[in-house]
């Protein structure tokens, strides 16, 4: 008689990479997101089933968008493999200053289609949030015929980076809510309750905000 136990939440690789992904770009287009952002729909004028050719097709836009502008373009991009037949499309974030369409199509891209939509016009309803679901729906879309080894998301060097993250604890709700009245512009993403055990024995239960803090030192109650 086989006494074993069964194997018991066992977690698909593949779903917790996509998982880790997604909330790498929410994370990305959150702190990265500007008034000079746009997303372009970047597309082939032949059909491109061929990662490696769309690699160097973005590499040689960069190239001309640095020649021109004397420093790099900052973006984030995301692949899909289009139902229709048509090959990959390049859906990508950028921070760039006004561009002629046609100038994106015909020098920087040079492959195919361009289109753009500015998020910082006036009567724009695109925010960081629904940015970060239109780029994640093309994750999700073809995440189970991702090529082994290959990125489900692409970001420059020259993207903006996730700015330090400040912890404070609290000892209830109250005090930091209290703290938060008397700071301006503070961003919190996460917050916490948790346990201690003092070396006394003694079991204290408190709060942990982790959030963007506006030149404040960090303070431990």
């Amino acid at each position: 008689m086989n006494h074993s136990a069964p194997v018991v939440g066992k977690r698909d690789p593949k779903v917790e990479s996509l998982r880790r992904a997604v909330r790498s770009v929410f994370d990305l287009i959150y702190f990265g997101i500007c008034r000079d952002s746009k997303l372009l729909s970047l597309t082939f004028k032949e059909a491109c089933f061929d990662r490696e050719h769309v690699a160097v097709s973005i590499r040689h836009m960069c190239e001309r968008y640095l020649r021109d502008h004397h420093q790099p373009l900052a973006y984030l991009s995301v692949l899909e493999l289009h139902p229709g037949g048509h090959g990959y499309h390049v859906h990508m974030l950028v921070n760039a200053p006004y561009i002629s369409q046609a100038t994106w199509q015909d020098y920087l891209w040079q492959q195919g289609i361009v289109d753009i939509r500015s998020l910082g016009k006036r009567g724009s309803s695109y925010n960081d949030s629904k940015v970060a679901h239109y780029l994640v729906k093309y994750m999700e879309k073809d995440a189970s015929d991702l090529p082994p080894g290959s990125r489900r998301y692409n970001v420059s060097r020259t993207w903006p980076k996730r700015p330090p993250t400040e912890y404070l604890r609290f000892e209830n709700y109250e005090a930091a809510y209290e703290w938060f009245q008397h700071v301006e512009h503070q961003s919190v993403f996460k917050c916490d309750t948790f346990r201690s055990i003092l070396p006394t024995g003694e079991i204290v239960q408190s709060l942990s905000v982790a959030g963007l803090l506006p030149a404040v030192e960090p303070v431990v109650v």
